[in-house]
């Protein structure tokens, strides 16, 4: 017998916590870019694209989108019980020796502004590097030392 739609206890492996999570979402009525923008206006961050390939793939997410997404849904007072089930999960593949999901490596690239930022620290400390700062009137810029 699977999963009962109310208890995300009751998945007993990665497909079945994947189809409760389907079920969540069908049941909240939102689209996935519904359920990116209801977690932002929470202060979540829930990418509408990882989330489908979670779902669909039957991966189990890492526990902070599991979260956003499971608020996302309207069930604030559920998330303790969806974490502990992932957690179960990970546990029971790890003592039969199967992977439990391929998102809970730290291998899924960062969000876009992560990115962004980190390519701006870097131009800007390449700027500060070398530039030139002139010595005084009339005398040649003087390299900083490096």
């Amino acid at each position: 017998m699977g999963p009962t739609m109310s208890d995300p206890g009751s998945a007993r492996n990665t497909a079945e916590f994947a189809e409760m999570m389907r079920r969540l979402k069908l049941r909240s009525g939102l689209t996935y870019r519904d359920l990116e923008r209801e977690a932002a206006r929470r202060g979540d961050y829930l990418a509408r694209s990882t989330l489908a390939s979670v779902i669909a793939n039957d991966r189990l997410p890492r526990p902070d989108l599991l979260c956003a997404f499971v608020r996302a849904c309207g069930c604030d007072d559920e998330v303790g019980r969806w974490l502990s089930a992932r957690h179960r999960i990970v546990e029971l593949s790890a003592r039969q020796g199967s992977p439990a999901t391929a998102s809970h490596t730290p291998t899924e690239v960062p969000p876009i502004w992560v990115l962004l930022c980190a390519a701006l620290a870097l131009v800007l400390a390449m700027r500060l590097r070398f530039t030139r700062v002139p010595a005084g009137p009339g005398t040649p810029p003087v390299r900083r030392p490096g």
